[in-house]
Order: structure tokens, then C-alpha cells, then sequence
């Protein structure tokens, strides 16, 4: 399912983004209420040891996760706590689904997780708040640095 032009424009803030922006590898697209998902796969520069994507690339993609799910709700929030938690080896040149969900809101605080998985099997899965700032980030489609 695509998403719709609100996310679209919230998500401008994020453009350059190395892994989920306009030029990042991945694609986020609604797959549940609350919920985003995209395909990852990762290349020799994701490398951390031989042949498995490094821990802080699978942290980035929990994160951009969760974000996309924010926006695709039209929200702009920051990352406040981040707990990942590595279940098995991500391995490299693998096609793998990376899945993030909204689980609740109070005031401007949301609390997501995030899931990458080989087929069924889950690798690694993160829980996180997220805080609106108390002044916008940017209006979506302004200009920012290039």
C-alpha cells in the first residue's frame, strides 16, 4: 500500500538522509494501521564483520523504521530512547524486511518498535520514544543544506 501525500511532504524534512532518504535504499510503504515496512539488503559498505551487516547499520534501520512510521501518521519527532536488541547474525547480500509500528502516544511523547527479519525469522528488534520538539524542525519543503 503507497503512502499518501502527507507523508510524502513530512517525510522532506528527511531527504538526506544516507539510508532512508531520496537517495538511501529504502522504500517505506504502510502494511498495517500504525505500521510501515520496507526491504533491505545489505551491500559490503553495510559490512561489519565478514559477511554480516555491522550492528550500527541495523540500529540506523530500526530507527528509520520507526521514523517513517511517525511520518506516515504526519509527524516529526526525535529519537529520545533507543533500545535494540540483537537476536541472530544479519547476514550480507540477503534480502531481509524491516517493519516499524506505532504502539502508543501520550501528549508528545510515542513509544514505536521496530522488527528486521530473514523471512519469519526475526534478527534483531528495537523498542523506542520518540518526543515532538517543542519548536518545528523545519517546514516541510524548505529549503536545507546541501
Amino acid at each position: 500500500m503507497s503512502l499518501d501525500p502527507l507523508y510524502q511532504q513530512t517525510r522532506q524534512i528527511h531527504a538526506d538522509c544516507h539510508l532512508c532518504g531520496d537517495l538511501g535504499p529504502l522504500r517505506f510503504a504502510l502494511s498495517g494501521p500504525g505500521q510501515v515496512s520496507a526491504d533491505f539488503t545489505g551491500r559490503h559498505h553495510h559490512q561489519g564483520y565478514p559477511g554480516l551487516i555491522h550492528g550500527g547499520i541495523i540500529s540506523s534501520l530500526l530507527d528509520a523504521a520507526m521514523t517513517h512510521c511517525l511520518f506516515s501518521l504526519g509527524h516529526q519527532a526525535l529519537t529520545a530512547e533507543l533500545q535494540v536488541r540483537f537476536l541472530a547474525p544479519a547476514p550480507l547480500q540477503t534480502p531481509l524486511r524491516l517493519t516499524g509500528r506505532l504502539l502508543n502516544r501520550r501528549r508528545q511523547l510515542f513509544q514505536l518498535e521496530a522488527e528486521l527479519c530473514h523471512g519469519a525469522h526475526p534478527l534483531a528488534r528495537a523498542s523506542a520514544k520518540f518526543l515532538l520538539p517543542a519548536h518545528p524542525l523545519a517546514r516541510p519543503g524548505a529549503p536545507h543544506d546541501r
